[in-house]
């Protein structure tokens, strides 16, 4: 069984976050596929492309990454979770697509606890810093900044 990973925004965001990935994973296999609104015009398109993807390999996983959680594009894609092989993540960014990708290519387990797995490392990586974070590094004086 093959998993597809399938990159589905507004605008030209999955298009920009595969040309990310393939900038960290050189050598990016045909399982991934960006479909944003600026070339597919509706979500109702996107979605009946990935319908088209499924039927054509019924055997594998589908693993969809949108961009914005209630969003149109997540929303439509959302009514594809009824069928036992699709996996769909909101709130898509670099670390998880890439955590993502190399799973599949690896040919790991994707169903639905490595994914959770996955989310919380990538939450791990979600900071917020300013300048009180530093000026508390420099009061210790240690010079380290993490």
């Amino acid at each position: 069984m093959k998993t597809h990973i399938i990159l589905a925004s507004h605008g030209s965001l999955a298009e920009g976050m595969v040309t990310a990935v393939r900038m960290v994973i050189r050598d990016l296999s045909d399982n991934i596929l960006a479909l944003g609104l600026d070339q597919w015009e509706t979500p109702q398109l996107i979605r009946a492309k990935v319908e088209t993807l499924m039927k054509e390999h019924p055997q594998d996983q589908f693993i969809i990454l949108c961009d914005i959680k209630g969003g149109s594009v997540a929303n439509e894609l959302m009514t594809l979770c009824i069928r036992s092989r699709v996996t769909l993540i909101t709130g898509m960014n670099l670390a998880m697509v890439i955590s993502l990708v190399l799973g599949s290519q690896n040919g790991a387990d994707c169903g639905k606890e490595r994914v959770a797995e996955i989310l919380e490392e990538v939450a791990a990586g979600i900071c917020c810093y300013d300048a009180s974070d530093f000026r508390q590094s420099d009061q210790e004086g240690d010079g380290e900044l993490w």
